[in-house]
This record gives structure tokens, C-alpha cells and sequence, in this order.
């Protein structure tokens, strides 16, 4: 069978059982939250954070936009002498080429220091091709990387892990999920961005369910806290790495490469 027919069949079974996982027991659906803020002491160093992605920025089921992970690191960054503004453009339920659309352009625009894309969880979920999804991404870090000085991709995580799909399900989810996380390491290594490692330790994270919201689907505070924690260890040896910044992100070392996740 070909694969791509193949791999939209799973994904038409995975949608299918969460249709009817929500049928058997109801959930709640949530809206999106504002995550724009500043944070960050007064003096500190000024850093434009822009934000681009899916509900993993929006904080769908959270009750307060300060617990969003970009929040949460922004405050961490606070913590290392930096004023952070946060700038989203992330819209719940955005795919690849949503995020390519519709929010690259504006996040160019409006101009930053650091770009995070946190996208590929629906992607994977709802059947786009790793062909398809890598070259789509691909556009969009370009054209970000000819503007920002530093791009960030979240990778995908262990989607696998997520308690409202059925366990019959849930492995061929996490293949997904491990492939479109390879397309973000070779997308990253092609453009010289930053790619998060979702499969270290915070996999083993999400695999308790006490971090999912009640629509078993979004994490909650705790399931951003692991997030925000997984971009610091990110970004932190660019932006951290002496207490007076001397080195500006706009002079990042030219050897900089992100780890090799191909599988």
C-alpha cells in the first residue's frame, strides 16, 4: 500500500476514535487565551520574543495566560537579566501551513529577536504528509531565518501520550509524531534554527495524565511548566550564556548546529 494513502488511513482511525472516545465520555473544549505580555525586570535587556504555532502557545485549557509556557520562559529569562515581550501570532488548531499562511508574514512584520514555532501536533493528527508538512515548514522557517536573528522549532512530542486517544490508536500517533519531529531536525539543520528535544525526559513527563486539562487533550500548568522547562534548556546556552549578554543573540557563534534528531 502506499504510504501516504497509508499513513492517512491511520489517521482517519485516529480521528474516528477520538470521535468516539468524546461520544463515550463528554469533554470540554476550551478557547484560546491571549499569551502577548511582558516580563522581566523593568531595566533588563530588551528581547522580542515572537511567538507562532497552534494551541500549545494559545493555552487551551488554561484558566490564566500567565501559566503559558512562553510566558513561563519568558519569566525564566526574566530571571537571567532580560526584559521579555512577548508577541504571538499563534491561532488554536493551526497546522503547518496555517502557521505558513497566516502568521509568518504579520511575525516578520512586527520584526523580534527570537521566533518559536510550536507547530505539528495537528498536522499529525489529522493526516498531512511528512513530505508535505517538512516542505511547508521549511518555507516558513526561510523566510523567517532572513529576518530573525534566532528561530526555534518546538519539535513534536509524544503525541502518543495523550489520554483521550483510545489506546488502539495511540502507538500509530506517536509514529506520526516521531516523524514530523524528524522533519523539524532537518528543517532546523538546513536553516542553522534551534530544534527542542521533546524525547528526552519530557516524554516520560506526558505520560501522566495529571498534566492533561480536562478534555484529556491540552496540557495544563504543570504540563506547560514541562514545556517552558524544555525551551529554557533550549535557548538558554545562546541567551545565558554571560551575566552581562555580551553576547547578543545577534552574534550567535556560526558553529552553532542543533542535535541530529533523524530517525
Amino acid at each position: 500500500m502506499n504510504r501516504a494513502v497509508k499513513g492517512i488511513g491511520v489517521m482517519a482511525g485516529v480521528l474516528a476514535g477520538q470521535a468516539a472516545w468524546a461520544r463515550w465520555r463528554p469533554l470540554p473544549t476550551y478557547s484560546d487565551l491571549d499569551p502577548n505580555g511582558t516580563e522581566g525586570p523593568t531595566d533588563g535587556t530588551p528581547l522580542r520574543l515572537l511567538v507562532l504555532g497552534d494551541s500549545s502557545c494559545t493555552g487551551a485549557g488554561l484558566d490564566d495566560p500567565a501559566d503559558i509556557w512562553v510566558r513561563v520562559l519568558a519569566r525564566m529569562l526574566g530571571d537571567h537579566g532580560y526584559r521579555v515581550g512577548v508577541a504571538s501570532f499563534a491561532v488554536g488548531g493551526s497546522k503547518a501551513a496555517d502557521v505558513l499562511r497566516d502568521q509568518v508574514g504579520p511575525a516578520v512584520a512586527h520584526g523580534g529577536d527570537v521566533a518559536l514555532v510550536s507547530v505539528g501536533g495537528n498536522d499529525a493528527l489529522r493526516g498531512v504528509g511528512t513530505r508535505s508538512f517538512e516542505r511547508t515548514l521549511d518555507n516558513a522557517v526561510a523566510q523567517l531565518t532572513a529576518s530573525i536573528p534566532l528561530v526555534a522549532l518546538s519539535g513534536v512530542g509524544d503525541i502518543g501520550t495523550v489520554p483521550r486517544l483510545p489506546h488502539a490508536v495511540a502507538t500509530a500517533a506517536r509514529r506520526r509524531a516521531k516523524s514530523l519531529n524528524a522533519a523539524h531536525g532537518r528543517v532546523a539543520r538546513r536553516h542553522g534554527a534551534l530544534v527542542a528535544d521533546q524525547w528526552a525526559w519530557a516524554a516520560a513527563r506526558f505520560r501522566d495524565p495529571g498534566v492533561y486539562a480536562p478534555d484529556l487533550f491540552h496540557p495544563n500548568a504543570e504540563g506547560h511548566q514541562v514545556w517552558a522547562a524544555v525551551g529554557f534548556e533550549l535557548l538558554a546556552p545562546v541567551l545565558t550564556r554571560s551575566p552581562e549578554h555580551q553576547g547578543s543573540i545577534r552574534a550567535i557563534p556560526d558553529d552553532r548546529r542543533p542535535p541530529d534528531l533523524s530517525v
